[in-house]
Protein backbone atom coordinates (compact mmCIF):
# COMPACT_ATOMS: atom_id res chain seq x y z
CA UNK A 1 0.00 0.00 0.00
CA UNK A 2 1.22 3.61 -1.27
CA UNK A 3 1.54 6.48 1.62
CA UNK A 4 -1.07 8.86 0.54
CA UNK A 5 -0.13 11.71 3.20
CA UNK A 6 0.64 15.26 1.83
CA UNK A 7 2.08 17.85 3.80
CA UNK A 8 1.45 21.59 3.31
CA UNK A 9 4.79 23.88 2.96
CA UNK A 10 4.15 24.97 6.08
CA UNK A 11 4.50 21.65 7.53
CA UNK A 12 7.64 20.63 5.48
CA UNK A 13 9.19 23.98 6.65
CA UNK A 14 8.33 23.36 10.16
CA UNK A 15 9.68 19.95 10.07
CA UNK A 16 13.07 20.24 7.94
CA UNK A 17 13.38 23.90 9.53
CA UNK A 18 13.76 25.69 5.98
CA UNK A 19 11.87 28.67 5.45
CA UNK A 20 8.85 28.65 2.60
CA UNK A 21 10.79 30.74 1.01
CA UNK A 22 13.51 28.36 0.56
CA UNK A 23 11.18 25.29 -0.04
CA UNK A 24 9.85 27.25 -2.96
CA UNK A 25 13.63 28.49 -4.44
CA UNK A 26 14.90 24.92 -4.25
CA UNK A 27 12.06 23.79 -6.64
CA UNK A 28 11.64 26.79 -8.88
CA UNK A 29 15.56 27.60 -9.05
CA UNK A 30 16.85 24.06 -8.95
CA UNK A 31 14.18 21.76 -9.78
CA UNK A 32 14.91 19.52 -6.19
CA UNK A 33 11.53 18.33 -6.14
CA UNK A 34 7.79 18.76 -7.96
CA UNK A 35 5.66 18.37 -5.43
CA UNK A 36 1.33 17.84 -6.31
CA UNK A 37 -0.66 20.46 -6.02
CA UNK A 38 -4.12 21.11 -4.46
CA UNK A 39 -7.22 22.12 -6.68
CA UNK A 40 -6.49 25.94 -5.55
CA UNK A 41 -2.60 25.73 -6.60
CA UNK A 42 -0.94 24.86 -2.92
CA UNK A 43 1.81 22.95 -2.76
CA UNK A 44 1.29 19.38 -1.78
CA UNK A 45 4.54 17.29 -0.14
CA UNK A 46 4.48 13.51 -0.51
CA UNK A 47 6.18 11.48 2.06
CA UNK A 48 8.57 10.86 -0.85
CA UNK A 49 9.43 14.49 -1.61
CA UNK A 50 9.87 15.41 2.32
CA UNK A 51 12.53 12.55 2.68
CA UNK A 52 14.18 13.70 -0.22
CA UNK A 53 14.36 16.99 1.02
CA UNK A 54 15.75 15.64 4.17
CA UNK A 55 18.60 13.81 2.23
CA UNK A 56 19.04 17.24 0.53
CA UNK A 57 19.18 19.60 3.79
CA UNK A 58 21.90 17.34 5.54
CA UNK A 59 24.12 17.24 2.67
CA UNK A 60 23.44 21.08 2.25
CA UNK A 61 24.01 21.46 6.01
CA UNK A 62 27.43 19.96 5.34
CA UNK A 63 28.89 21.89 3.18
CA UNK A 64 27.08 20.73 -0.52
CA UNK A 65 26.47 22.46 -2.96
CA UNK A 66 22.70 22.26 -3.84
CA UNK A 67 23.06 22.65 -7.55
CA UNK A 68 25.36 19.69 -7.90
CA UNK A 69 23.00 17.45 -5.46
CA UNK A 70 19.88 18.50 -7.40
CA UNK A 71 20.30 16.09 -10.29
CA UNK A 72 21.18 13.15 -7.89
CA UNK A 73 19.38 10.05 -7.42
CA UNK A 74 18.06 9.41 -3.90
CA UNK A 75 20.20 6.48 -3.79
CA UNK A 76 23.59 8.55 -4.58
CA UNK A 77 22.34 11.39 -1.98
CA UNK A 78 22.04 8.49 0.72
CA UNK A 79 25.55 7.15 -0.40
CA UNK A 80 26.88 10.59 0.12
CA UNK A 81 25.31 11.02 3.17
CA UNK A 82 26.65 7.22 4.52
CA UNK A 83 30.27 8.91 3.81
CA UNK A 84 29.45 11.82 5.83
CA UNK A 85 29.43 9.86 9.28
CA UNK A 86 31.57 7.14 10.47
CA UNK A 87 29.72 3.97 12.29
CA UNK A 88 29.44 5.25 16.07
CA UNK A 89 30.67 2.37 17.94
CA UNK A 90 32.02 1.57 21.06
CA UNK A 91 34.95 -1.03 21.02
CA UNK A 92 33.35 -2.57 17.64
CA UNK A 93 29.77 -2.96 19.29
CA UNK A 94 26.73 -0.77 18.11
CA UNK A 95 25.65 2.18 20.17
CA UNK A 96 22.63 1.40 21.53
CA UNK A 97 20.61 4.45 22.64
CA UNK A 98 17.42 5.03 24.62
CA UNK A 99 15.50 7.84 23.94
CA UNK A 100 11.99 10.00 25.79
CA UNK A 101 8.95 10.13 23.52
CA UNK A 102 7.51 8.26 20.57
CA UNK A 103 8.22 10.71 18.27
CA UNK A 104 11.43 11.41 18.71
CA UNK A 105 12.17 7.78 18.29
CA UNK A 106 10.02 7.18 15.66
CA UNK A 107 12.62 9.94 13.78
CA UNK A 108 15.48 8.05 15.01
CA UNK A 109 14.31 4.68 13.55
CA UNK A 110 13.59 6.43 10.30
CA UNK A 111 16.87 7.97 10.20
CA UNK A 112 18.43 4.36 11.21
CA UNK A 113 20.56 4.38 7.65
CA UNK A 114 22.45 8.10 8.50
CA UNK A 115 23.58 6.50 11.44
CA UNK A 116 25.23 3.12 11.06
CA UNK A 117 25.94 1.46 14.01
CA UNK A 118 23.40 3.52 16.01
CA UNK A 119 20.54 1.17 17.72
CA UNK A 120 17.44 2.88 19.31
CA UNK A 121 16.81 -0.22 22.13
CA UNK A 122 14.14 1.30 23.98
CA UNK A 123 12.04 4.21 24.34
CA UNK A 124 9.82 5.75 27.27
CA UNK A 125 6.06 7.65 25.99
CA UNK A 126 5.24 10.99 26.47
CA UNK A 127 3.60 11.54 29.69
Amino acid sequence: MQDTKMFSIGAVSKILDISTHALRKGEDRYGAIHPARSAGGDRRYSSEDLERLTRLKTLVDSGQAIGTLVSMSDDELEALIRGLTAPATTEGRPLTVAVIGERLAHELRRAASRMPGVEVAVHAGSA
